[in-house]
């Protein structure tokens, strides 16, 4: 299994987006970024599903309740 790396910035997924609209394969694009082919299919998935490049928003931790006290 290959080297995990993290997750593409804005002008990665920017240029797979444009090489994707020149019409060039997910091979072709997965080796100009130098990226997995199944990151490329995946940020082209998410642009025509969402029509957006940002990355998905990710969950934080849940914030802290305030203790109830009673009056």
């Amino acid at each position: 299994m290959g080297q995990k790396k993290c997750e593409t910035n804005k002008t990665e997924r920017e240029l797979i987006l444009r090489l994707h609209n020149q019409c060039q394969s997910l091979r072709q694009i997965s080796k100009i970024v130098n990226r997995a082919r199944s990151t490329v299919k995946d940020v082209i998935d998410r642009f025509s599903e969402h029509k957006s490049h940002k990355n998905k928003r990710r969950p934080s931790r849940p914030q802290k309740q305030p203790k109830h006290t009673q009056h």
